[in-house]
């Protein structure tokens, strides 16, 4: 009983907010329900790879909170690391997913996308630091590549737009580092 609640309790609320939004703002609940390819009439394999990176950090959102729960539970002390790992991953996620910095928090809210991306940054930054000795102590080496590409993708995407093959170098980077 308590694990069908667990998971109709979020399934009613989305809903709930899918008639919140129509009623409050007469947006179409086939807009919300349904697929954005199929709103927008356009093949299946457009965003193929950035619906494959949204996955991506679903997984590892998924892995470092459930790894971190499991942690806690067994007193095991690099359940803070993965905690804050997964919230980090699980915002990226969302951002990637809904375009938070790109169009929300700019164009809603009028926060520029550049302090958008300083939050974020603060946060991983903060993340890394208060857990270097762990960090410090595996394999880094993957952590700092996937911040490398991070860091072509913000470059190119803030000070290239222009160049040839642009959304291949930054979202390929982008891409690449998530995984």
């Amino acid at each position: 009983r308590n694990v069908f609640i667990f998971l109709q309790v979020p399934a009613a609320m989305t809903l709930l907010l899918v008639v919140f939004l129509k009623v409050r703002f007469d947006i179409s609940t086939g807009d919300l329900l349904r697929d954005s390819n199929a709103v927008s009439e356009l093949p299946p394999y457009v965003g193929m790879v950035s619906n494959l990176g949204i996955l991506s950090w679903c997984a590892a959102a998924t892995v470092c909170l459930f790894t971190a729960w499991a942690g806690w539970k067994k007193g095991i002390n690099v359940e803070s690391f993965l905690l804050y790992s997964g919230i980090v991953s699980a915002i990226l996620m969302f951002d990637d997913l809904f375009m938070f910095h790109d169009e929300f928090f700019p164009e809603t809210l009028h926060f520029p996308e550049e302090l958008v991306l300083l939050v974020y940054g603060s946060f991983a930054l903060v993340t890394f630091y208060r857990h270097r000795h762990i960090i410090l102590s595996s394999n880094y080496l993957i952590l700092l590549t996937s911040l490398m590409l991070f860091g072509v993708s913000l470059v190119v995407d803030q000070f290239f737009k222009e160049i040839p093959g642009e959304k291949l170098i930054e979202d390929g980077a982008k891409f690449t580092g998530i995984l």
